[in-house]
């Protein structure tokens, strides 16, 4: 009897799936699709592969749709994610908080003032 619930629970192990649906800055959504994954995944690896699909996006659909998007400031210390709940994710990411097979939305945010400053300076304002 215990060897069928130890093969059901690494049968369960293998078809774990984590799904995050990334809202960027700059109005873009991403998907994220991770497979059996444990513990707990770097940011900036997570992050590197949100920037390779925006980008894929982007270059998508840039010849459809002109339209001038809000540059996201990739290196910026300020980086971090957001989930549905309002926690800060920084440094890594606990795929423990997560449950498996299911969507699990989340916001990226970056520093507030970066694009204050960029639009301050291309106006000449000083303040």
């Amino acid at each position: 009897m215990e060897e069928k619930k130890r093969i059901r629970a690494e049968d369960h192990d293998e078809d774990r799936a984590y799904r995050f649906n990334v809202l960027l800055p700059n109005g873009i959504s991403v998907t994220i699709l991770t497979r059996n994954a444990v513990g707990e995944v770097p940011l900036k690896i997570f992050l590197e592969r949100v920037k390779e699909k925006s980008s894929r996006i982007l270059k998508e659909t840039e010849p459809s749709n002109p339209k001038h998007r809000r540059k996201i400031l990739w290196d910026s210390e300020e980086l971090h994610l957001e989930d549905a709940l309002g926690n800060k994710i920084k440094g890594k990411l606990c795929l423990d908080n997560f449950k498996p097979n299911k969507i699990h939305y989340m916001r990226l945010f970056v520093s507030c003032f970066a694009p204050f400053f960029i639009f301050e300076q291309s106006a000449g304002l000083g303040f």
